[in-house]
C-alpha cells in the first residue's frame, strides 16, 4: 500500500499525524486506540521496520507512540509492505514500512503549528545557481527568480518542541494545587538538503532526530489522606531516548531513464533508564537500577 501526504491528510480522528492515518489501510491497528504503535497483521509491533528515505530509525513514534518524530509536510509518502517486503530488506519478519520525503522545492514556503503543548515549524526553499556558480537562496519577497538563474537544488529544514514542562505544572497547580511528580519532554528535527552538480549528478543530506525524556520524583510525605504507599516515599525514575541519524546520497540520473544511487548513513542511539526506591526496606533490587 502507498499513501501520500495529501491522502494522509485526510485521514478522519488521525489528528494531522502520519502513523495515525495508517490506521486506515486494512489490517493495521494501534495497541491503545489512538496512541501506542502500530499492530500490523496481528503481529508484534516490535517487529516492524521502519525506513526513512531508506534510512531505519529505530523510535518512529514519541513515547513508544504519542506521534510520529518525522513531520507529516516533510513526507511525500509512505509505502506499506504488510508482507512480502523488498528483498533489499533482508532483516525484517514482520512489516516494512518507508517514508519517502519530498524531493523537490519550487518556491520558498514554510509554517507554524502552536499548539497548547508543543510548537512545530517548516520551511523549505529552492537553490539557484547563475551561469558563473554563484548560490543564491529563495527568498519570501521574490514573486519568480532572475531569467539567468537556474534551479540548483533546494534547502528543507523542520521541528517540533514540547513545553510541557512549561505548561502542564501551571494548569495542574492551578486546579488541583499540587504539583506533578512527572512531566515529560520531547523534541524532533529534521533538515534535507540537495544540490546538483550538473543534469545527471546530485548530492543529497538528509539530517533526523529526535528526544524524549521524563523524570518522576516522589516528594510527598505518607498521608492515609493521600494514599501514599510509604515505600514509595523518596522514588526517583528517569528515562531518557535519543536518536540522531545522518545520510547522504550520490546519485547519477542517466537521461531520467535509468538512476544509481549510493548512500552512507549512520544512526546513533542513546537510551537511559534510571529507577531507586531508597527505603530500607526495599528489596536491592529496587534500588539504583541503570
Amino acid at each position: 500500500y502507498t499513501m501520500t501526504v495529501k491522502e494522509l491528510k485526510v485521514v478522519p480522528a488521525s489528528f494531522g499525524d502520519s502513523i495515525n492515518a495508517l490506521t486506515s489501510l486494512p489490517g493495521v491497528n494501534r495497541t491503545a486506540g489512538f496512541f501506542g504503535p502500530l499492530v500490523i497483521r496481528g503481529v508484534n509491533p516490535w517487529g516492524n521496520n521502519y525506513y526513512v528515505d531508506d534510512i531505519p530509525i529505530y523510535s518512529p513514534y514519541h513515547f513508544g507512540g504519542l506521534h510520529s518524530v518525522i513531520n507529516t509536510n516533510l513526507m511525500r509518502e509512505i509505502d506499506l509492505y504488510a508482507s512480502a517486503f523488498p528483498v533489499s530488506i533482508g532483516n525484517a519478519y514482520a512489516a516494512v514500512l518507508n517514508i519517502n520525503t519530498i524531493d523537490s522545492v519550487k518556491e520558498f514556503s514554510g509554517y507554524t503549528d502552536l499548539s497548547l503543548l508543543s510548537i512545530a515549524a517548516l520551511v523549505k526553499t529552492p537553490i539557484y545557481k547563475d551561469k558563473n556558480g554563484n548560490i543564491a537562496f529563495g527568498s519570501p519577497l521574490e514573486s519568480s527568480k532572475k531569467k539567468d538563474y537556474k534551479n540548483a537544488g533546494y534547502f528543507i529544514a523542520s521541528g517540533r518542541y514540547s513545553y510541557f514542562t512549561l505548561v502542564i505544572p501551571l494548569l495542574v497547580e492551578l486546579l488541583t494545587g499540587d504539583k506533578p511528580s512527572a512531566v515529560p519532554k520531547y523534541f524532533d528535527y529534521q533538515v534535507k538538503t540537495k544540490f546538483y552538480l550538473n543534469k545527471n549528478h546530485s548530492l543529497t543530506l538528509l539530517l533526523f532526530g529526535s528526544s524524549d525524556s521524563i523524570k518522576f520524583l516522589e516528594t510527598d510525605e505518607f498521608d492515609d489522606e493521600k494514599g501514599i504507599d510509604p515505600l514509595l516515599q523518596g522514588m526517583k525514575a528517569e528515562i531518557d531516548k535519543q536518536t540522531h541519524s545522518q545520510g547522504l546520497y550520490y546519485e547519477y540520473d542517466i537521461f531520467n531513464r535509468f538512476k544509481n544511487r549510493l548512500m552512507a548513513f549512520t544512526v546513533f542511539q542513546r537510551s537511559y533508564q534510571y529507577f531507586n526506591l531508597p527505603n530500607d526496606t526495599v528489596a536491592e533490587a529496587w534500588k539504583r537500577f541503570n
